[in-house]
């Protein structure tokens, strides 16, 4: 689906995924590049890593077995 198209389906937030994914679309190769940790601490010091964040924030998503 075009960018353009999915930003004016009728849901909040249409337009920031629209944009998102334009963006992943048009500049992929940057997208997917690997990011200096130390950077990401820098700006964001409470930054952890996936296993640290699934701890903290599992219970708070309902799961259904």
């Amino acid at each position: 689906m075009p960018a353009e198209v999915f930003r004016g389906l009728p849901f909040p937030g249409a337009d920031l995924a629209a944009n998102m994914f334009q963006f992943v679309a048009e500049d992929n190769g940057y997208y997917g590049t690997r990011r200096d940790v130390a950077v990401a601490r820098s700006l964001n010091p409470s930054l952890v890593g996936f296993t640290e964040w699934v701890a903290a924030t599992c219970e708070r998503v309902p799961v259904q077995v």
